[in-house]
């Protein structure tokens, strides 16, 4: 009987710097206390913008927290 190796998980994002992701991280997106932050409470984002991995990931299994605020149409876009 041959023994599965489950492979080592890989960590996305190191609460830190945007290494490894890409999008407007001068305006749209940030850093804030370890987690990626979208938007802004004091102004309505003009567009969508989209904050994605350099490289592609495939047979995956994706755990997150987030929260979403505000009335009318909000969207995750997870």
């Amino acid at each position: 009987m041959g023994s599965t190796v489950k492979p080592k998980p890989i960590r996305l994002f190191d609460g830190r710097t945007f290494r490894g992701w890409e999008g407007d991280t001068l305006r749209t997106w940030r850093i804030q206390d370890g987690s990626l932050v979208g938007g802004s409470l004091g102004t309505t984002v003009p567009h969508n913008d989209f904050l994605c991995t350099t490289r592609p990931y495939g047979n995956f299994v994706l755990r997150l927290k987030f929260k979403l605020t505000g009335t009318g149409f909000v969207n995750a876009g997870i």
